[in-house]
């Protein structure tokens, strides 16, 4: 029973902490400035172009005319498609042709500035990695296979990542507190 009461306070005094550290970096303009301008490339959005190839049981719709493909052709669907870019064709009328992602097909497969935590871990992770205009290995996902190109890299303003920053330095401080930090295990005792 100590152990818990001592778990949860320890919990509710690291949330208290946090907070209050949130609250005084969000009013030290400079460090935010500092740490936005030291960090610069991590806080940009990659612009994204891809073509989707959709498998059987996709949550996206079937598009009209399409084969409902099985994992294994679409796979080797997409590896074609990427064979074709690498070697010259135009990635836009590839998409426009081929693409099963009705949000982006009609746009050459332009999806805009992707922000974190809009789309699968895995398609972030590639598109947040990849170098400027090279294509992805080809990428499954719960949709199907991906292959990407990031075409540009914008940087977030920086009062759009304040509260991101604020957060990032008051959780690196107080872990920092908390590691130093130990409850009376006596009092817990009682």
């Amino acid at each position: 029973m100590a152990a818990k009461i001592r778990h949860a306070t320890h919990q509710i005094l690291a949330f208290e902490l946090v907070s209050k550290l949130r609250r005084d970096y969000l009013k030290d303009e400079a460090r935010l400035l500092a740490v936005y301008e030291q960090n610069k490339s991590g806080y940009e959005q990659p612009k994204v172009r891809h073509i989707l190839i959709r498998t059987k049981g996709s949550p996206l719709a079937l598009r009209p005319g399409a084969k409902d493909l099985s994992v294994d052709e679409a796979r080797a669907k997409a590896t074609s498609l990427r064979a074709r870019l690498l070697a010259g064709a135009d990635f836009s009328a590839l998409a426009k042709a081929e693409s099963d992602d009705l949000g982006s097909r009609a746009k050459g497969g332009d999806m805009g500035f992707i922000v974190r935590g809009v789309t699968g871990a895995a398609f972030e992770t590639a598109a947040y990695g990849l170098p400027l205009n090279r294509l992805s290995e080809v990428l499954q996902t719960e949709q199907g296979f991906h292959v990407l190109r990031v075409e540009d890299r914008q940087p977030l303003p920086l009062n759009t990542v304040k509260p991101v920053i604020a957060n990032e330095l008051a959780h690196k401080e107080a872990e920092a507190i908390m590691a130093s930090f130990k409850l009376n295990d006596a009092y817990f005792a009682q």
